[in-house]
C-alpha cells in the first residue's frame, strides 16, 4: 500500500462532503451521501477518541482522510472480487480498512 500524497486542509470536524471529494481526489465518485456520512462520523470519532486514547498518530482531518480512508480504499478491487460473505479485519486499530470497506460495500466485517 502506498500514501497518497496531496496537501488540502478542513477547518473543523469532517463532513460527508470532505470524504466525498478525498475519495474523488483517487477516482472513487460512485459514493452516497449516506455513505458519506457515515465514514465522516466514524472519523470524527477517531479523531475524537485519539485524543484520549493513542489510536493513531494521526490527528488532522485531512492526514485522516488521506492516510486512512483513501488507503482503505485500495483493497476495494480484493473485496469485490472476492467471494461474497463477512470480511475479517484483523487487528487495524481504530477501524481501517474494515470500517471504509464495509461501507462502501455493504459486506459485514468482522
Amino acid at each position: 500500500m502506498f500514501h497518497v500524497k496531496q496537501q488540502w486542509k478542513i477547518e473543523g470536524p469532517i463532513t460527508p462532503g470532505a470524504v466525498r471529494r478525498s475519495l474523488a481526489r483517487i477516482g472513487i465518485a460512485s459514493v452516497t451521501e449516506s455513505q458519506c456520512a457515515l465514514i465522516a462520523g466514524h472519523g470524527n470519532l477517531v479523531i475524537e477518541a485519539n485524543a484520549r486514547f493513542n489510536l493513531t498518530r494521526l490527528e488532522e482531518p485531512e492526514e485522516l482522510l488521506r492516510l486512512h480512508v483513501q488507503d482503505s480504499v485500495l483493497g476495494l478491487p480484493s473485496v469485490t472480487d472476492a467471494v461474497q460473505g463477512p470480511l475479517l479485519d484483523m487487528g487495524s486499530g481504530p477501524g481501517y480498512p474494515g470500517v471504509v470497506l464495509g461501507v462502501l460495500t455493504g459486506r459485514r466485517v468482522v
